[in-house]
């Protein structure tokens, strides 16, 4: 590719070719890379893509972190958090540089009450510019989900017993019985007594398996059946919750009903719910977008107060504060949970408007109107716009899109099935591609992967083998034209119950697919750089240059010629 090279006047290239280039979806015959003048620099002030802390709810003696994504054109000089008028905390830069990264924080929790907190982030530039943001976090409230903080086991019929209430859904409490019929309780237990009116269970439940499950909790001093039953499509592997009339709770007991011998079955996590004496209506807070891409954002928000019953949460977002997208109601939250929704399908280089939303029985409650602007199309790593499951054996699938390194795809893998998983699809619209990357749980569950992409209208091995988990893995394939990619992982042992768990999943974007653009560039051009602008020898005009051109790093525009002309000299004088 030729460079649009200034002439002498009178001096002569004419044996330069300008050749035409095949990676883009329009020939490219000339490019400039040039620096804008002084008046067409940006004059913006350093902008916060993103602020969070982590985590929302806590008491003296915890660590909460303070994570910022920064950006200013003349670099980032300072950023500190004040946690609520206690202590201020300078963050640090841990990723990227001065002029776009990543800043984090840590802080020691003390001197503090029960109630809400506001952290608030100011941020500096080399210019002296300044920038704020705000994140809730609180002591814990009254109200919300509260762990069993011991356990008995009087039938000696379970094993792992408090990885029932450790907070992490991947490990369990696991039920020896192996036989039909009713197994032993575990009993989950309180310290004190909470006032409470319900508990949610997160429990394996095939119904080949399983003919029910049986909780009773210990309210006002005697046992009472809070619930007998379930099914597969409402019970296994998610959160289900059950309500009771209210009063004095101290523990809780959970146990199956087997249809057939020979199986143990997972307590993943078990929860109280610590209720309010009476339900008002709730609170919520609209938090920055985080991950934004050309097409996709992840929304964010926070249940500030409960109002003392779980709550539901959606995001309302759209071009305009009128909003006219809305995703759908979902979740049994409870004060300080903080909620995000992956929302995609939008317009490069836009702003769009969104809130949060959250109601229990008593009300409905909305955040402030946020906003953020969606990037340029641009090359380099992007995640998929769109999924499809052929065999309906994933959940949560958009979860290995969110370039989020904490949420996952997942798939279960129960004893006795097949060694490979089934696929799941990943779609990315129409790019140049040579190599795409994955983030997944490996290890000795989880011994190999198998990877194609969908190249030049044709499906393409790319890899199958081991692979190391928890980390990005890239794999190469010859460049080409990609639409799809899919993806599988086998398991080392088919007599073993686990999930697969895919973090995230990306293509690498070669080159781009430019329109053009006519524009007067003599403004920016003319006496700074040129002494007249260029046009094409046989389609330009000096009003119609038929160039397109773009924004790049460093403050530079870069000129594409958008018809090829080949053996044909652009002048340009100055």
């Amino acid at each position: 590719m030729a460079s649009i090279w200034p002439r002498r006047r009178g001096g002569g290239d004419s044996g330069r070719g300008l050749a035409a280039v095949s990676r883009t979806a329009w020939s490219l015959i000339a490019s400039a890379s040039i620096p804008l003048p002084a008046h067409a620099q940006e004059e913006e002030g350093p902008s916060i893509i993103s602020f969070r802390v982590s985590p929302v709810k806590v008491v003296p003696g915890d660590i909460m972190t303070a994570t910022a994504e920064l950006e200013s054109s003349g670099g980032i000089v300072s950023a500190a958090v004040d946690w609520g008028g206690i202590d201020s905390t300078a963050l640090t830069l841990i990723s990227g540089d001065a002029s776009r990264g990543v800043w984090q924080a840590t802080w020691l929790v003390h001197d503090t009450e029960i109630r809400d907190y506001l952290a608030v982030l100011s941020v500096v530039d080399a210019a002296g510019r300044t920038a704020e943001a705000t994140a809730t976090w609180s002591d814990p409230p009254e109200t919300g989900w509260v762990s069993p903080d011991g356990f008995s086991d009087p039938g000696n019929q379970w094993s792992n017993e408090a990885l029932s209430y450790d907070g992490n859904t991947t490990t369990y409490a696991a039920n020896t019985y192996g036989s039909a019929g009713w197994g032993q309780f575990i009993y989950l237990t309180l310290g004190s007594p909470i006032y409470s009116n319900r508990i949610r269970v997160n429990a394996d439940y095939l119904d080949a398996h399983i003919l029910a499950v049986d909780v009773d909790v210990f309210r006002d001093g005697a046992w009472v059946d809070v619930f007998e039953g379930g099914n597969e499509a409402e019970w296994n592997c998610r959160w289900a919750e059950v309500a009771f009339d209210g009063g004095d709770v101290t523990q809780a007991r959970f146990r199956w009903n087997y249809r057939v011998s020979g199986w143990n079955y997972w307590l993943y996590e078990f929860q109280f719910y610590r209720a309010g004496t009476a339900v008002v209506a709730p609170t919520a807070e609209t938090q920055s977008a985080e991950w934004v891409q050309d097409t996709a954002a992840t929304l964010r928000g926070l249940i500030v107060n409960d109002g003392g019953a779980p709550n539901e949460y959606r995001f309302q977002y759209g071009p305009t504060a009128a909003y006219g997208s809305v995703t759908a109601w979902t979740g049994g939250l409870a004060s300080g949970d903080t909620f995000s929704e992956f929302a995609t399908g939008l317009s490069a280089n836009t702003t769009y408007h969104f809130l949060a939303q959250s109601r229990n029985s008593a009300g409905e409650a909305s955040g402030s109107d946020m906003t953020f602007r969606t990037r340029s199309p641009a090359t380099g790593w992007i995640s998929p716009s769109a999924f499809s499951d052929p065999d309906s054996r994933w959940t949560d699938e958009l979860a290995a899109t969110d370039q989020n390194p904490l949420t996952y795809a997942r798939s279960y893998h129960n004893s006795g099935d097949p060694q490979w998983s089934s696929y799941i699809h990943y779609s990315i619209g129409s790019i140049v591609s040579e190599k795409i990357r994955f983030d997944a749980r490996g290890g000795s569950q989880v011994n190999a992967v198998d990877v194609d992409v969908f190249r030049d209208g044709a499906w393409v091995d790319v890899y199958q083998g081991s692979f190391v988990g928890l980390q990005y893995v890239e794999l190469e394939f010859s460049e080409g034209s990609v639409t799809e990619a899919r993806i599988r992982f086998q398991a080392a042992n088919s007599s073993e119950g686990f999930f697969f768990q895919l973090y995230e999943f990306q293509f690498l974007k070669s080159s781009e697919s430019t329109g053009e653009a006519c524009l007067d560039l003599g403004a920016i051009m003319i006496d700074d750089y040129l002494a007249e602008m260029p046009v094409d020898p046989s389609s330009g005009t000096p009003e119609i240059t038929q160039y397109a051109i773009r924004k790049s790093g460093q403050s530079k525009i870069e000129v594409y010629a958008c018809v090829a002309e080949l053996d044909r000299d652009i002048q340009s004088t100055r």
